[in-house]
């Protein structure tokens, strides 16, 4: 199945990073790639984008999760992600 999915994604000029949540496979290159970056991540609801974005916060070998990904942006943090994209 991954394999097909990896054949269309080719043809259309894509380089697919297969990864999971759950099994933790991909994380660590997927969070490579993104790192440095601003990066939007969309898709229906359900589908588990809440649950990537926080499976990437989270350090791999780290005791402390990160509950919630909204609550570490504070207002000031805000400004300056504005200020530096203006």
């Amino acid at each position: 199945m991954l394999s097909d999915w990896d054949t269309r994604l080719r043809s259309w000029g894509y380089e697919p990073l297969f990864c999971s949540v759950d099994s933790k496979m991909g994380l660590d290159s997927l969070a490579s790639v993104l790192r440095d970056q601003t990066t939007v991540i969309v898709g229906p609801s359900g589908v588990g984008k809440s649950s990537l974005i926080n499976a990437l916060r989270n350090e791999p070998n780290s005791q402390v999760e990160v509950d919630n990904w909204f609550d570490p942006v504070g207002l000031s943090d805000l400004s300056a992600i504005i200020s530096s994209s203006l």
